[in-house]
């Protein structure tokens, strides 16, 4: 049996939610330049022609201390956010779960989501 984790939980409940009012979910992503893992989540997101908002944190220490707060302590990029939810970081989103929630379907997760 799989078990949703509640990041995954989470990014179902709100991309299928603006899916079913055709209203694109709010996406944060906080970078800074030069990040491949950024890069790597922008292009997910990207790919799927799902908005997104960048925020460069780059020289902006209080918008970099509001990032590790509102994550709970996590001070690498990217940092993803879904309508004001935290998502995690790139390594957390998964494609085939993006692309299922895209078409306003439940994605079927793999196993490295089971606790």
């Amino acid at each position: 049996m799989r078990y949703f984790t509640p990041f995954i939980l989470s990014l179902i409940t709100f991309l299928a939610s603006a899916q079913a009012t055709n209203v694109a979910p709010k996406v944060i992503i906080y970078t800074i330049p030069g990040c491949m893992g950024c890069g790597l989540a922008k292009s997910m997101f990207e790919d799927r022609e799902i908005p997104y908002e960048e925020i460069d944190v780059t020289g902006k220490p209080r918008i970099y201390q509001d990032m590790v707060r509102k994550t709970g302590g996590k001070k690498t990029v990217p940092q993803v956010f879904i309508n004001d939810k935290y998502i995690g970081g790139y390594y957390d989103l998964d494609g085939s779960e993006l692309d299922a929630l895209k078409e306003g379907k439940s994605p079927e997760l793999p196993s490295q989501h089971t606790k």
